[in-house]
């Protein structure tokens, strides 16, 4: 995305709250979400297996699946974004491409 001619460029301190702001809505987004799984999963239970404990046998491989899916998510984020981190640090310099820093 490229600014218009007459934009004003940030100084760092508005571009570090610019940034934290963003990171906020999006961490508040995904917390939100998350915290919707049990219930979620405790309504399945609940209509498979009868019980609503999060515990139950019947479902063990089911809950083992989201936990995998849910762990499997969380680790592509965090790769992703250390991935564009040092890309953002190749294209400005500061980092060389074998990962050590001028």
């Amino acid at each position: 995305m490229f600014l218009p001619a007459e934009a004003e460029v940030m100084d760092l301190q508005e571009f570090y709250e610019h940034i934290e702001r963003q990171r906020m809505a999006v961490l508040e987004g995904l917390v939100k979400k998350y915290r919707t799984i049990s219930p979620l999963l405790g309504k399945i239970e609940e209509v498979v297996a009868g019980t609503n404990s999060g515990k139950s046998p019947a479902l063990a491989s089911y809950y083992a699946f989201w936990e995998r899916a849910i762990f499997n998510a969380l680790n592509s984020m965090v790769l992703s974004a250390m991935i564009k981190l040092q890309v953002g640090g190749l294209r400005a310099g500061k980092i060389r491409p074998d990962g050590y820093r001028d």
